[in-house]
């Protein structure tokens, strides 16, 4: 065995520099690639030891690669630990890569080429050294944090063992390395069939049909079976209970709510006190607020958003083993999301008329872990049975096409800037991004602002006081404004290198907010509230309900 000590002192050694022999022809025979030459054999060999190089290097890099690797190993196809890499090369391992997209990420497409024609029977071994307390592919933690060596099979030889790329360390024969291990070699248990296929590929079969696991009583009994373990979530609904509107808006939706001709008076009614009676005169509600009530972000956004390591992502696969070897769904629960939070932020710009430039006026962060952003409907299990002989073995997996949205609450009230269309913009404008700690960058854009026309003012004397009293006509009330104006104004925007564009849209004054009431069974008791319509930005939707923040 080598300490860490030793291993670290090799790892830094000087980079083995392999120079292949002649490379075999992409034509050759069956009988060319079986009987080979002395010369050739070097070949085949520097073939084998540059695959070992390049593999270091991409396991080293690649969690996902490492977790196909020693899946593949566990299903033991001819009855060893065996990854067979004419039959994986081409199977899906991460993202839309394949094994083969992988490994062409360290070399290049001319130097794998002449290996796979080198090697038509290529095979990754993970040597299972349990027997003396060393490493085997069922104990080999791929979340470790430990080195993972590669080598090539050599007899009566000293070994050479790659990490990263790099020589690692050279052991003599009957020495065992004490890390996770692959040894690059030719599959014994393989032969080649037909090397003159239409696809350029060759065909295989086993050399002795003892070889296929698939006919073996024992191994039928271990056949890996694929079950889905469903998992509760919650489902999205645009029920609002009365408790969490303000008393306000109610008696909006009251008086407007329900006549289809008027369905955009509710803020009428909310910052300016306007009803069916009054069409004219209203006075300014300077304590109405657009509360952020809720938001959702959609599920194809995941891989936008859990893009760095701060992010929140699914876990990797996790392995159990034994005879207690299927997970509850408690425990699952636990284990779907990685650490970390995200962050979104609302970007907030009203119009004012004539200004060269609007800039923002609030940016809004809410950070939300990744169990309170998605639920996840179902997770895939792979397992392999009890038997006799062997113990049980599950693969549990967390799928991003599982996801679903979550209706998120700011865990604190979030409340939007003051917006006063007497003297702003009829629309507000709202941008959201998910903030990555990363470089800001400013960037000017253009953006249409409408504004009302029909405002004036007069002084009311009545009661003997002064007071400012907003005369309109035809905002919302009857129908649209007709006297509005548009402008092409420029916004200041801060993005960083960091941030992912979630999305943006305008917020029109005179939209519905409270649809139509309705009743909803809540924890078995009826509950009432309304239907209250999303506003779509993108990615992510939201509700704002305005409300009076002195109640």
């Amino acid at each position: 065995m080598f300490t860490g000590r030793i291993y670290n002192m090799l790892l830094n050694m000087k980079r083995f520099i392999i120079l292949l022999g002649c490379i075999l022809c992409a034509s050759c025979s069956i009988e060319n690639i079986e009987t080979i030459t002395d010369n050739a054999t070097l070949s085949v060999d520097a073939a084998k030891s540059e695959f070992a190089r390049i593999l270091s290097e991409a396991v080293s890099h690649s969690t996902d690669l490492r977790s196909y690797i020693k899946r593949t190993a566990l299903k033991q196809f001819d009855k060893d630990y065996d990854v067979f890499y004419p039959f994986e090369k081409n199977q899906i391992v991460e993202g839309d890569k394949t094994f083969r997209d992988i490994i062409l990420g360290y070399c290049s497409e001319d130097e794998l080429s002449y290996i796979e024609h080198a090697v038509p029977k290529l095979n990754i071994l993970v040597p299972d050294w349990s027997w003396f307390g060393g490493p085997s592919a069922e104990n080999w933690d791929i979340q470790a944090d430990e080195p993972v060596l590669v080598g090539y099979a050599q007899y009566d030889e000293n070994h050479i063992l790659y990490c990263d790329g790099e020589i690692a360390m050279t052991l003599s024969p009957g020495q065992f390395p004490s890390l996770p291990t692959l040894i690059i070699k030719d599959n014994e248990r393989m032969k080649v069939v037909n090397a003159n296929t239409r696809s350029g590929d060759y065909e295989y079969d086993f050399v002795d049909p003892a070889f296929d696991a698939s006919t073996d009583v024992e191994t039928r009994a271990r056949t890996w079976y694929t079950r889905y373990v469903d998992l509760p979530y919650e489902a999205i609904s645009d029920f609002v209970p009365t408790s969490d509107i303000s008393p306000i808006l109610i008696n909006a939706f009251n008086e407007f709510g329900q006549n289809n001709t008027s369905y955009g008076c509710q803020r009428d009614y909310v910052y300016y006190g306007m009803t069916h009676t009054n069409t004219t005169c209203g006075y300014p509600n300077d304590y109405i607020r657009e509360r952020l009530y809720r938001f959702k972000i959609a599920k194809a956004a995941y891989n936008k958003i859990a893009d760095h390591s701060e992010d929140p992502t699914l876990s990797k696969p996790v392995h159990t083993y034994g005879k207690e070897h299927e997970l509850s769904v408690t425990s699952l629960l636990e284990k779907i999301w990685s650490g970390g939070s995200f962050e979104f932020r609302f970007d907030i710009y009203i119009g004012k008329q004539g200004n060269s430039a609007i800039p923002c006026l609030s940016t809004t962060p809410v950070t939300a872990f990744g169990k309170d952003v998605f639920d996840l409907t179902k997770v895939k299990r792979e397992f392999q049975k009890n038997t006799v002989l062997a113990k049980g073995h599950s693969i549990y997996t967390f799928r991003a096409e599982d996801l679903v949205p979550k209706w998120i609450y700011p865990e604190n009230k979030v409340l939007l800037p003051r917006w006063d269309i007497s003297q702003e913009s009829n629309n507000m404008l709202i941008i959201v991004n998910e903030y990555d700690n990363a470089e800001e960058i400013s960037k000017t854009e253009n953006h249409s602002f409408s504004y009302s026309k029909n405002f004036t003012w007069k002084v009311d004397l009545s009661n003997n006081a002064v007071d400012s009293v907003l005369v309109k006509s035809g905002l919302g009330i009857g129908g649209s404004n007709n006297s509005q104006e548009v402008e092409s104004q420029q916004i200041v925007t801060k993005y960083s290198t960091g941030q992912d564009f979630l999305g943006k849209s305008d917020v029109p004054f005179a939209g519905m907010i409270l649809e139509s009431p309705t009743r909803k069974i809540i924890n078995g008791s009826e509950v009432s509230g309304y239907f209250v319509r999303p506003i779509c930005l993108g990615d992510v939707s939201i509700v704002l309900l305005p409300e009076d923040i002195r109640y």
